[in-house]
């Protein structure tokens, strides 16, 4: 299986010096925020540094609180960004991701050209035309991936912290995401502030006899 690499930022670092990966994490989950972060590696950077980086959905917990660590280390800039439940609820989780994407672009000191996972980042001004959409980058891309990894560990925090504060839903476990206990809390006791109610109503909504 082919791992993330550094063959966009390779020839892109011919032309621009500062190029950031950006992803998202959370997207199908039933709670909790969304979270994207960008990445801004340096243009003399090797892969040797980020040893058995992949998306974050393919490494354990543990081996992801040891790259976030090498990552910010080795990084130029980082930046992370969430955008809340209520903006989810409100605009769609679309929309929601690309206004957390564009904040996390903006608290950069400086970027030149922006690696994105997935699709391009509409209303984005300066770097309208300085972007590269690559489809599952965070497998691709080493400056998505850490990207990825970053957005991931942060948010698994916080579902963390918020398990602290309501342990019904097994939030430390499934970290929002739809299992089989998370669903059977919310028949036992409805949803919370947190709780994405146009993801829930798709879920539980009534089947036709």
């Amino acid at each position: 299986m082919t791992k993330p690499n550094l063959d966009f930022e390779s020839q892109l670092w011919k032309q621009y010096r500062y190029i950031a990966g950006i992803d998202e994490v959370g997207r199908g989950a039933l709670a909790g925020p969304v979270v994207t972060a960008a990445v801004v590696l340096p243009t003399h950077f090797s892969s040797q540094l980020l040893p058995n980086i992949n998306d974050s959905k393919l490494l354990t917990s543990n081996k992801r609180l040891q790259l976030a660590q090498l990552i910010s280390q080795h990084a130029i800039y980082t930046s992370i960004n969430t955008t809340s439940v209520s903006i989810i609820n409100r605009l769609g989780i679309n929309k929601a991701i690309f206004i957390s994407m564009r904040k996390s672009l903006k608290q950069l000191p400086h970027c030149d050209h922006v690696l994105v996972d997935g699709y391009r980042i509409p209303h984005l001004p300066r770097l309208s035309n300085h972007q590269t959409p690559i489809i599952k980058g965070d497998s691709i891309s080493i400056s998505i991936a850490a990207a990825s990894i970053l957005a991931k560990v942060y948010r698994d925090h916080l579902m963390d912290q918020l398990h602290l504060q309501i342990p019904h839903y097994f939030w430390n476990q499934n970290k929002g995401y739809g299992t089989t206990k998370h669903a059977q809390a919310l028949q036992q006791y409805g949803p919370t502030q947190y709780h994405r109610h146009l993801f829930i109503r798709k879920i539980f909504k009534p089947q036709n006899p």
